[in-house]
């Protein structure tokens, strides 16, 4: 799973797609201003280990 948030922790954007395009919207709908924005993605991880999910956090500043 993908998520981006703004900075009042509100989901803007969500997919559970591999192969997605976040094009700057808010809920797919209308354009959000130049901000940072968070992101989490969640991704299931099979390596010598053993299988499980991983977690991830960052953040994207979007210009305009």
């Amino acid at each position: 799973s993908f998520i981006i948030f703004n900075r009042w922790g509100e989901v803007i954007f969500e997919t559970l797609s591999p192969k997605f395009e976040w094009h700057g919207t808010f809920k797919s709908k209308e354009p959000v201003k130049s901000d940072v924005y968070i992101w989490k993605m969640k991704y299931l991880l099979d390596n010598k280990k053993g299988v499980g999910y991983q977690n991830k956090v960052g953040n994207v500043t979007l210009l305009r």
